[in-house]
């Protein structure tokens, strides 16, 4: 009996240890934040057919809530939810919600799994940074779905590298709305010369099947030069067939830009080529009740920004931004372009942004950029 007790002891204080530390972890990994981007927006947009037409207006361009934590050394999870208005997509969650994951790291830290919903990692600076530093995407970074459900595998090495694969849910779905292929993303991350030079890397396809012959895939390379306080981002991305853009196409995209990575001063300047391409003779359209027959053709955009952070070091931040696009395609020009789902950054011919952004931990205060 005296046994019996003094088991049931131990294994109540092993417990309740256990169940503190657990606490414990949880209490100092907790992070609770917000990442906020308000602007007064100026936009003049030319569309075929019509009369030119202007517009301003006060809007949240992001706002983007997110709590992290690790249950043990291993294990961890992610939630980040986006409260604008959207209804339950195909994965069976709120496209609201951007990031639902779970992820376990081995203990040697080489090797993480993430289960749930969380980014395409996209091997594109474009795509690397936080929404709220993005004024205007290209034509593929605008499109290009990014918040997927599925299971990732990474691999890291000791100096930096990152390599990872995801199958995730796939977009594409059927006339009854239902989806029958998976996407599948392979992906590499890295830091060369101590961190002066991060390629990015990512190749992403939705293969053919007997039901849907169509084959879709995206390739997405990039490079961040750091020379001191020289930033410099280069990037090409493509795009064939993949959800959010019209069947028959190559598009291709360009997006350059240089920032001085002050510590209150931050002006950039951004350069986006973009090229559509048929993958025949011409491809032919239809968008609103009319036929558009496309071989190629190319559009650019122009984008100067100054970003100011009057607390150093912390994400509060005063912006001037100002985009003009030129040569925009016919079908960019419809009012029914681009998809609904896209990141509607790339809807007008010159955009002008005077704003304010807050990144904000509530239990630590304002986030260190």
């Amino acid at each position: 009996m005296s046994k019996l007790v003094f088991t049931v002891f131990f294994i109540s204080i092993s417990i309740a240890s256990y169940g503190q530390t657990v606490k414990e972890r949880i209490k100092n990994s907790l992070s609770f934040t917000l990442d906020s981007r308000i602007d007064y927006v100026y936009q003049e947009m030319q569309i075929e057919n019509s009369q030119d037409s202007q517009s301003q207006q006060f809007q949240f361009s992001d706002l983007l809530i997110q709590t992290s934590f690790s249950f043990t050394e291993n294990l961890s999870l992610q939630f980040r939810y986006a409260p604008y208005p959207s209804d339950i997509n195909s994965n069976g969650i709120s496209d609201n919600i951007q990031y639902a994951n779970i992820s376990y790291t081995n203990s040697k830290k080489n090797w993480k799994f993430t289960l749930g919903k969380f980014f395409l990692n996209i091997g594109t600076a474009e795509q690397y940074y936080d929404p709220n530093d993005v004024y205007i995407y290209s034509a593929v970074g605008n499109n290009l779905g990014v918040y997927k459900t599925g299971f990732t595998v990474e691999y890291d090495t000791k100096n930096g590298q990152s390599f990872g694969a995801q199958i995730v849910n796939s977009n594409r779905v059927d006339q009854d709305d239902i989806q029958k292929e998976m996407e599948y993303n392979f992906y590499y991350f890295g830091s060369l010369a101590d961190g002066k030079i991060i390629p990015l890397a990512s190749f992403t396809t939705i293969p053919s099947t007997k039901i849907d012959p169509g084959y879709a895939m995206s390739v997405n390379l990039g490079v961040q030069w750091i020379f001191s306080k020289w930033h410099l981002d280069t990037d090409y991305a493509m795009a064939y067939n993949m959800p959010n853009f019209h069947q028959g196409l190559y598009y291709h995209s360009v997006p350059i830009r240089v920032l001085w990575n002050g510590d209150s001063f931050k002006p950039f300047v951004k350069y986006i080529y973009n090229h559509i391409e048929s993958d025949s003779d011409f491809t032919t359209i239809n968008i609103d009740s009319s036929a558009i027959q496309l071989s190629s053709e190319d559009y650019q955009t122009i984008e100067v920004g100054l970003q100011y952070y009057p607390i150093e070091h912390k994400n509060i931040r005063l912006h001037l931004v100002g985009n003009y696009s030129i040569d925009k395609p016919s079908i960019l020009n419809s009012p029914s372009y681009p998809n609904p789902n896209s990141k509607s950054h790339l809807d007008s011919d010159l955009q002008i942004f005077l704003g304010l952004r807050i990144g904000l931990d509530f239990l630590k205060g304002l986030n260190t950029i």
